[in-house]
Order: C-alpha cells, then sequence, then structure tokens
C-alpha cells in the first residue's frame, strides 16, 4: 500500500473495525486485490449511497478520502 491508502484505509479499519468490512464487502475485496481502481469506483458509489440515505456528514467524508486516494472530483 501506498502512504495515502495507508493513511485512509489503516483509520478505517480502527474506527469502524470488523463492521466496515460488513458493511464494505465488495470495497474491502477490491483492496485486498490491489484493485484499486475498483475501490475507486466503489468508494465513490459508497458516498453518493450515503449521501442519498441523508447521511451528509459520512457522505462528505467518504467524498474526501475519494479525493485523497484518487485525486478526482
Amino acid at each position: 500500500m501506498t502512504s495515502p491508502q495507508q493513511t485512509i484505509i489503516f483509520p478505517r479499519y480502527y474506527n469502524e473495525g470488523q463492521g466496515w468490512i460488513k458493511n464494505h464487502p465488495d470495497s474491502h475485496q477490491s483492496i485486498l486485490r490491489n484493485d484499486w481502481g475498483t475501490a475507486g469506483k466503489q468508494w465513490y458509489e459508497q458516498s453518493q449511497r450515503y449521501k442519498d440515505s441523508g447521511q451528509g456528514w459520512k457522505a462528505g467524508r467518504f467524498k474526501k478520502e475519494y479525493k485523497y486516494l484518487w485525486g478526482n472530483n
């Protein structure tokens, strides 16, 4: 993992533990396969789902993490 990937992924596991894996199995599997392109797409889609479900603060956080890791808007 690159330093930016570690910066985001390790705290995500630390803060949410096994719940993160349970709630985001597709992203988790993509990361384990070292498929960061697919993981990025899934990360962005998750931010949209949080936004659509009214969890704006979490959507914003995932969006910032997405921008940090993949450099996209």
